[in-house]
């Protein structure tokens, strides 16, 4: 999605706005290197730790001029967020950030599930793909209680999507943080 954004080409003949909203402390290193690479692929960034009301506006903007709000669901606060929802991932339960599911409520658009695998591995000549999947959870006409209502609904169809490439591509979840850490928590007290 930042390729998109920093190349502008989409093949319909039209800039596509991408905003990331990810955390710029815990990605600090990698973030970097893609600055010296391209500097400007962390233009539109918008730190979770500073989203308010003037934020979800902002956003709300940018999706009704046809731009893109990129989101990572698989991954919790780096401060040990209160706001997650658990739900069984990969046989155990597993904490998700709720404030994702949030934020797609809010703006009430669409949300799509986006992959992008390597299909073929291949020292040579490998090939990636970018699945897409659109969320069956409508959320266009939802306001308030009803919105939040479907916060869980959401994040289930997430999970299950996301769970569906995890079994299919086993080694390419490229995630550090430890999903099972409150289940080993647990365990141990």
């Amino acid at each position: 999605m930042r390729s998109l954004s920093s190349f502008c080409e989409t093949g319909v003949s039209k800039k596509i706005s991408v905003t990331t909203i990810m955390s710029m402390k815990v990605t600090s290193q990698f973030n970097n290197t893609l600055k010296e690479i391209n500097p400007e692929v962390v233009t539109n960034v918008i730190d979770p730790d500073s989203i308010g009301p003037e934020t979800i506006f902002a956003l709300q903007n940018e999706v009704e001029n046809g731009g893109l709000v990129v989101i990572t669901g698989d991954r919790t606060s780096a401060h040990g967020g209160k706001h997650t929802i658990k739900h069984g991932f990969l046989g155990r339960e597993a904490e998700f950030p709720y404030g994702v599911f949030l934020i797609a409520t809010l703006l009430k658009a669409p949300v799509y599930f986006v992959f992008g695998l390597r299909t073929k591995s291949a020292a040579l000549f490998p090939k990636n793909g970018l699945f897409v999947e659109r969320s069956k959870t409508d959320l266009s006409e939802c306001t308030g209680r009803a919105a939040r209502a479907r916060i869980p609904e959401l994040c289930g169809e997430y999970v299950a999507t996301l769970e569906k490439y995890c079994i299919k591509y086993p080694y390419q979840w490229y995630n550090f943080f430890d999903f099972w850490q409150t289940e080993k928590e647990e365990n141990n007290g």
